[in-house]
């Protein structure tokens, strides 16, 4: 049994970049085009604010309506949060969000998004 080839319309890696919007969803990473799925390897969270932040990792699903929270993490001032596992986005419906649990008090906070996207 062999292996199918891959071009390079097949796959690509990608990073996004951003900030946070008080309590205010934010997408990270958008839904794959159809036909394709987004492998999202990391998401990284500093917190460059003068006091502690309570970020939410969520997938949310804008055919369902629903939000599926992945990680819910207090991250410290001068801290950054890893999350370091594999999530699939698998559907042109399927979304990553971050949002916080409060407003900041003086900088938001950036996040790091490492993906690549299969057929």
């Amino acid at each position: 049994m062999g292996l199918g080839t891959t071009t390079a319309a097949d796959f690509f890696e990608g990073v996004a970049y951003g900030n946070t919007n008080n309590t205010t969803a934010v997408t990270a990473v958008a839904a794959p085009a159809s036909g394709k799925r987004r492998l999202i390897r990391s998401i990284s969270i500093h917190n460059a604010d003068t006091a502690s932040a309570t970020a939410t990792i969520r997938l949310n699903d804008s055919n369902s309506g629903n939000n599926f929270i992945i990680e819910k993490q207090t991250i410290t001032s001068g801290s950054t949060y890893l999350l370091d596992r594999v999530l699939v986005l698998a559907s042109t419906t399927e979304s990553l969000q971050v949002i916080l649990a409060g407003a900041i008090t003086t900088n938001h906070l950036d996040y790091v998004v490492v993906y690549a996207e299969v057929a």
